[in-house]
Formats: C-alpha cells, sequence, structure tokens
C-alpha cells in the first residue's frame, strides 16, 4: 500500500470513529443547555440553491432556537478515494431565535450519503468553541432539485464567549 493511499486509510478510519462518538452522544439523549456553557446541540436542514450550488440556505432548531441556517461553499475536492470521498470546506451561519453564530466547516461526504463535519465558530456566539456533527442526504420539497442535507453539529464550549 502507498504512503498516500495509507493516509486516506487512516484519515476515513479515524472521521468515521468520530461519526460514531458523535451519533452514540447524539442518539444518548443529550440535551444540555447551550446556557449552562458545556455544549449545544443545533439541528438543520439545507440545501443547495438554484443557479448558484455554492450557495446553500435552510432552517435551524435545538439550542440556538428556531430560525434560519445560510452557507457557503469555499472549496471542494471530489478526488479522494476514487470519488468516493469528497472534501467541502464552507461557512455555515446559523442564525435562531436564542443565538447566532457562523462556523468554518471542514465537511467529509461519503458516497453522497452522509456526512461528517468539523470546525470552529468563527463569528458570533461562542467565538472559537469547537464544532463537530453531521448530515444524511435526504429527499424534500423545499430544495429546487429535491435534495436536502439534514443533521446536525454540537458546539463545545457553547456559551463560554
Amino acid at each position: 500500500m502507498n504512503l498516500t493511499r495509507s493516509r486516506h486509510l487512516w484519515l476515513f478510519v479515524a472521521l468515521a470513529a468520530a461519526a460514531v462518538v458523535a451519533a452514540m452522544t447524539f442518539s444518548a439523549g443529550s440535551t444540555v443547555s447551550a446556557d449552562a456553557g458545556d455544549h449545544a446541540i443545533v439541528t438543520f436542514t439545507k440545501w443547495n440553491t438554484q443557479p448558484d450550488p455554492t450557495i446553500m440556505k435552510g432552517v435551524v432548531g435545538g439550542d440556538v432556537g428556531a430560525g434560519t441556517y445560510s452557507g457557503q461553499i469555499r472549496s471542494v475536492d471530489a478526488t479522494i478515494a476514487r470519488g468516493q470521498i469528497t472534501r467541502i470546506e464552507a461557512d455555515y451561519t446559523f442564525q435562531g431565535s436564542n443565538h447566532t453564530f457562523t462556523a468554518r466547516l471542514h465537511v467529509w461526504i461519503y458516497g453522497g450519503k452522509f456526512a461528517v463535519l468539523n470546525g470552529a465558530v468563527t463569528e458570533g456566539w461562542s467565538k472559537g468553541s469547537t464544532v463537530t456533527g453531521m448530515f444524511d442526504v435526504v429527499p424534500c420539497t423545499e430544495a429546487p432539485n429535491g435534495v436536502c442535507f439534514r443533521g446536525y453539529v454540537i458546539v463545545s464550549g457553547a456559551g463560554s464567549n
């Protein structure tokens, strides 16, 4: 196995492990209040807009409160693992009734079916906090192409700023 393939394998294993831990945390029903200074769980459903697929919009909920989502894809690399993994860098803005923040996220999409997210809050509530999460690719009526991305992020250290 060559060095590049070995690095991709280790990266895949590490991201898969992070997804399992995040999923277990979410499914365990942990809903510590954002105001407790521990972590916050933010849900979202988003979709790409037309004609510019780098612009995203959607809705949010959870600890930020009901509100809107907007996003901007900054870069895309679809050459990983012979195109089976796509890495995207994007800015996600969550504008809820309780809190608003923007996070720069690295998004790893596996087989076009689900993604693992990690990054940090760059503006607004909880600036500097770590953000992890995931989403599934699902059919929907909101998006022009009928495809939405439904998931959550966990903001660690939420409310500390």
